[in-house]
């Protein structure tokens, strides 16, 4: 039995709760944050103390013991936050115990499937687990698929434990009947978000397949379980969880993203600088003239402001605690206990960023954003003041009804000065299902239009390849093209081609939907043939004019220890 080092030190075992993850849904089962105590395979035991594993990681320490009973589980984390690491380590555990399938049908399907959005993402995942393997490759068999699938033909024929392929080609592959789903246990979907919204169709047509094996294969005695692990929370990911994924696990490492999930409702309130404090007083006024009593939080970022907002709830005679940010952490956490233990009126703490995750507050039913952090780290933790109140639509909440609902609200003072955060928060406020004031809207769109006439960006890539860009809120690229993005033709026709008929010849083909092709004909409706040959030509040499100035080149320099190719391709002239 392969012994793996402990990871935590023995007077601090487990790690700060309001600094770990978010976990929600019903009877999720304890984390395990020492290493020895995850019942992993000794190949994966191995693997760990090959890669030097430093500690474990907050998500993977829920996400591990779930995977392993097998739970149906969704993880939301941001990049870099040990994702792939969270659902391999204990799938393959699982697939290496061949027991536990011995009632599976007789077949070449694999027991488990791994969707991922791109071949890119395909490939890493593969490396990933052949590493994991080491020498033992041959106990787990692993393919993948995607693209040009036909040399995968035969090793799917003579069956796979482990495959991990696009949809698209997955489909494929099943209309072909060169694979199977009823020998399918585990499903996972690695970029849940981008799978299910921008290939609705192929997953839905997937999950069909899928369910109609699972009605088929109903009386046989083997887990069946569903993961999905993403960046975002979005109304895609909701959508698949309540048609698929009853009574999950669902581990949050964002917690602006377990804010989104939790319901928080975004009020943004659109002001000039000079209408910062006023605006905050009508708000905190509205707030007083309840009936109902909340207890309200005021986080900032720069500290100069605070005087100001201590004079303002003076004047408003509301009760107040203002934590400075050179408080120590025992007079942070008797402020905030004198602001909890307050009852009779709305009780306001006042904050800065440096001292939210002292405070050890989770009780807040408003907090009220007067500027914007700087991190969508500190911006969820601001939101996770609110966590005791964030709505579990996956929880069991059955003995609960008598109990007061409180729904917990985000106010976002938003002004002028605060236009490089409009952007990013346009894409919360659509996924949180928040108003957008028309101020904001208008003010979005100038700043769109502006971005797209900017001659001094260039011009998405996405856009060239794929006609439209996924991501068009958050690239800094133009999206639209201008003048300057075409050829300048001699002749007095359009360029390029818009309508018509062209004649090319493919030059190179990259994947299925990009190839580069060289345009060798064009005839628009009732005209005459134009042939396009010598614009190849003068590109050509215009590219070559162009790469022989020395300023236009950029030297290469090699590592030490790796060789080189020089490979001269002269392209062709003529047809």
């Amino acid at each position: 039995m392969v012994k793996v080092p402990q990871v935590w030190r023995s007077d601090n075992p487990i790690p700060d709760p309001f600094l770990g993850t978010i976990v929600c849904g019903s009877h999720a089962p304890a984390p395990l944050y020492d290493l020895n105590d995850v019942p992993f395979n000794d190949i994966v035991k191995s693997y760990i103390l090959k890669e030097q594993f430093k500690a474990t990681r907050s998500i993977q320490a829920n996400v591990w013991p779930a995977i392993l009973r097998g739970r149906h589980v969704i993880g939301i984390l941001p990049p870099g936050s040990g994702k792939t690491t969270s659902y391999l380590l204990p799938l393959v555990t699982k697939l290496l115990a061949t027991k536990d399938y011995l009632k599976l049908p007789k077949g070449c399907g694999p027991k488990a499937v791994i969707l991922v959005p791109s071949c890119k993402k395909a490939d890493y995942i593969f490396d990933y687990v052949r590493t994991m393997l080491q020498e033992r490759k041959t106990l787990l068999r692993v393919q993948r698929i995607y693209g040009c699938e036909e040399h995968h033909v035969m090793p799917l024929l003579k069956g796979c434990d482990l495959l991990i392929a696009t949809p698209s080609c997955l489909l494929r592959m099943l209309d072909r009947r060169y694979t199977f789903l009823d020998r399918l246990c585990h499903l996972v979907l690695d970029g849940v978000e981008v799978l299910v919204e921008q290939f609705t169709a192929q997953v839905r047509q997937v999950m069909k397949v899928y369910g109609e094996k699972l009605t088929q294969y109903q009386s046989l005695p083997v887990q069946r379980q569903i993961m999905t692990f993403g960046y975002n929370w979005t109304e895609g990911v909701a959508a698949f969880q309540k048609a698929y994924q009853r009574d999950p696990v669902l581990v949050f490492a964002s917690r602006l993203e377990a804010a989104v999930y939790g319901g928080v409702q975004q009020v943004v309130h659109m002001c000039f600088d000079k209408q910062h404090l006023s605006t905050l007083k009508d708000l905190l006024d509205s707030l007083m003239a309840v009936k109902e009593h909340r207890h309200v939080i005021i986080a900032l970022t720069k500290p100069g402001y605070l005087e100001s907002i201590d004079e303002l709830l003076k004047s408003m005679s509301v009760y107040a605690q203002v934590i400075k940010p050179d408080a120590h952490n025992d007079e942070v956490l008797d402020l905030a206990d004198k602001w909890r233990d307050q009852s009779g009126c709305s009780p306001v703490l006042v904050v800065t960023d440096n001292n939210v995750t002292a405070l050890r507050v989770s009780t807040a039913e408003v907090v009220i954003h007067f500027d914007m952090p700087d991190s969508k780290t500190k911006f969820g933790n601001r939101l996770a003041l609110m966590k005791d109140h964030f709505h579990d639509r996956c929880a069991d909440h059955k003995g609960q009804e008598n109990k007061r609902r409180v729904d917990p609200v985000s106010h976002l003072l938003v002004t002028n000065r605060m236009l490089d955060h409009v952007q990013s928060l346009h894409g919360l406020l659509v996924r949180s299902g928040a108003v957008i004031p028309p101020a904001m809207a208008k003010l979005l769109n100038g700043m769109r239009s502006g971005k797209n006439e900017d001659l001094e960006r260039r011009l998405c890539l996405h856009v060239k390849q794929f006609g439209k860009c996924a991501n068009e809120d958050k690239c800094e690229s133009r999206h639209r093209m201008l003048p300057c993005d075409f050829v300048k033709d001699t002749s007095e026709q359009s360029w390029p081609p818009a309508t018509g008929t062209v004649k090319v010849r493919i030059l190179q083909v990259k994947s299925t939907s990009r190839f580069y092709v060289m345009l060798l004909e064009h005839q628009a409706a009732g005209e005459a043939k134009r042939d396009l040959q010598c614009l190849h030509t003068s590109l050509t040499l215009d590219l070559a004019m162009h790469m022989s100035n020395p300023k236009n080149q950029v030297p290469y320099c090699m590592e030490q220890g790796k060789v080189a190719f020089l490979i001269q391709w002269n392209p062709p002239l003529k047809t």
